[in-house]
């Protein structure tokens, strides 16, 4: 089983920062689409720097660092993996975020006021 890891610097905008993103707009686009287009793109960038690898199929093992325990762990995962998985379908890590490539997922959570971000473990699983 291939095992690959990436760290992407944080922190991720969480659900609550989504949601009222999607509630602004300004002219055709809401807030929200330009704030996916910029994770988006800043963890592609980190999966073509770390030189990651297609898999069909695989478990996510996500490893939350806040600044802090403000946010609750909910909100942290629920819009960093939607990110997250976005990202790596568009760098062609997998080839969609559906459930015949993500096997499922587990998240922890700790506090590192230094060097917030996501570790993420992706483990190739058969299909």
């Amino acid at each position: 089983m291939k095992e690959q890891r990436l760290f992407i610097e944080g922190p991720l905008p969480g659900l609550n920062d989504l949601i009222a993103d999607a509630k602004i707009r300004n002219n055709r686009y809401s807030k929200y689409a330009k704030t996916k287009a910029k994770w988006t793109d800043i963890i592609q960038w980190a999966v073509i720097a770390k030189k990651m690898e297609p898999v069909s199929r695989a478990w996510f093992d996500f490893t939350w660092y806040e600044n802090s325990r403000r946010r609750d762990p909910d909100n942290i995962a629920a819009a960093g993996r939607k990110l997250i998985l976005d990202a790596l379908t568009k760098a062609g890590i997998i080839s969609n975020d559906g459930w015949s490539q993500v096997a499922g997922w587990s998240d922890t959570f700790l506090v590192d006021k230094d060097k917030p971000g996501v570790m993420v473990v992706v483990s190739e699983r058969g299909s």
